[in-house]
């Protein structure tokens, strides 16, 4: 639950940046999970740093609301718009999961879905977290199921033309590649929503 947690703050930023949310719905869901349901000490130095710079803005944020002092929140909300782009930078290429944490799994699809890193990317990373670091039995059937046939498209990669060339039933192209993850993503959240929410 904590890992889940954790990963819903980084959600958050994308559904804002994504336009999925506006200002008052991030700030009060945000501090809801940063000052209540999580444990800092659990943040890695550089999630405690950007997500405590953005928590000040938050509070700020939510306290003109509350005074409906209207320049104020007028001020605040380019700069708590200001304050998520910047978390977005400093953590687009930060892993917030060791690789034998099955979660990872879960955050390198979700990183993808929101085009934070390319399919060379995905892949490397999916095979050291799937294939070396994560312990096999810690997944639930349907999770099995799902990562070893993504694992399956995830080993015969090839961005190159020349490979599909060669042989094209050997070689999974960047559509397949993409279709195979989006596919997982859907399976999964329908299954286990707590991971995705």
């Amino acid at each position: 639950m904590l890992h889940e947690n954790i990963l819903k703050l980084h959600q958050l930023v994308d559904q804002y940046l994504a336009r999925k949310m506006n200002e008052i719905d991030f700030s009060d869901q945000f501090f809801e999970i940063y000052n209540i349901i999580i444990d800092v000490n659990d943040l890695t130095d550089l999630e405690k740093k950007v997500f405590d710079n953005l928590n000040k803005v938050v509070c700020d944020f939510i306290e003109y609301r509350e005074k409906s002092d209207l320049s104020a929140i007028s001020f605040t909300t380019q700069k708590l718009k200001r304050e998520i782009k910047n978390i977005k930078s400093s953590l687009i290429q930060q892993d917030i999961y060791d690789d034998s944490d099955k979660h990872k799994l879960y955050w390198l699809i979700h990183q993808y879905i929101m085009g934070n890193m390319s399919e060379s990317i995905f892949c490397d990373k999916f095979y050291y977290s799937y294939d070396l670091g994560v312990n096999h039995d810690d997944l639930n059937d349907i999770e099995k199921g799902a990562f070893q046939k993504l694992n399956k498209v995830v080993s015969r990669f090839s961005p190159y033309k020349e490979d599909h060339l060669l042989d094209p039933k050997v070689f999974f192209s960047v559509a397949e590649l993409r279709t195979a993850i989006i596919e997982i993503f859907l399976l999964l959240r329908i299954q286990n929503l707590s991971n995705w929410q």
